[in-house]
């Protein structure tokens, strides 16, 4: 017996199944289109403003980055945005792994997809709360995220460098 509730099933579950397929012939197509080649990226790192202990008693850093990139090359017609972001990855004596996120840039054109060398100051400040941040070499990477139209985003590292921290707390204006 067929009823208005197994039509609009039947409705339903086909639009359902007719996406599915055009997701994944969305997301198959798109494989192997784009070569990581074209992508550049730099950062480096300029000079480190503020390393103070703030009044939570934390060690708190604000650094200078030079960022460049040239991610033109991600867009495709299957591309909805690119995530770029820079990490700052070190060790203190209770966590053998810390990765902060310092600086993040969501690129929603070719347009915008294109920096020349400029420096920058960091977006978030880079906490410790082990107060250990002084002397500690401090990694930076920079990775880019594709986010298709339909389908799984993709990470990709651009450029990673390494500093070392200064051995003592600066304020703002460079005083010790």
């Amino acid at each position: 017996m067929i009823n208005v509730f197994s039509r609009c099933y039947a409705v339903v579950h086909t639009g359902a199944m007719v996406s599915l397929v055009a997701l994944f012939l969305n997301y198959f197509t798109g494989v192997g289109l784009k070569s990581q080649n074209q992508m550049t990226g730099a950062v480096d790192y300029v000079k480190t403003h503020e390393l103070i202990l703030d009044k939570s008693k934390v060690d708190r850093a604000l650094v200078e980055l030079k960022l460049s990139y040239d991610l033109r090359g991600a867009f495709d017609w299957s591309t909805h945005v690119l995530f770029l972001y820079v990490t700052a990855n070190y060790e203190n004596n209770r966590h053998f792994r810390n990765e902060v996120v310092i600086y993040d840039k969501i690129i929603k054109s070719p347009e915008e997809a294109l920096l020349k060398p400029t420096n920058l100051m960091s977006k978030y400040f880079l906490y410790d709360y082990g107060r250990s941040l002084r002397s500690r070499n401090v990694n930076l990477k920079m990775y880019y995220e594709i986010v298709p139209l339909g389908g799984f985003i993709k990470q990709y590292q651009l450029d990673a460098t390494s500093f070392q921290m200064n051995d003592s707390y600066i304020t703002n204006d460079g005083e010790v």
